[in-house]
């Protein structure tokens, strides 16, 4: 598929899911909120493992570089 084809069918998805609700506990909710939301909950999941990689790591605890004997 063509890049501008992509970026028109991504476009016509977004609007489509703008204006279809869902029920959620009984409460319709635009489907482009729900998408929002799960994209804000994995950029979230990625910082946090960035950081306990960087923690494990030693990033914090001394300026200078270990040495493993």
């Amino acid at each position: 598929m063509n890049a501008p084809v992509q970026i028109v069918i991504a476009f016509l998805a977004l609007l489509v899911s703008a204006q279809t609700r869902v029920r959620v506990i009984g409460h319709p909710v635009p489907v482009l909120w729900l998408i929002a939301a799960a994209l804000v909950l994995a950029l979230a999941v990625a910082v946090l493992l960035l950081l306990r990689s960087l923690a494990r790591a030693g990033f914090w605890s001394s300026p200078h570089p270990r040495t493993v004997a």
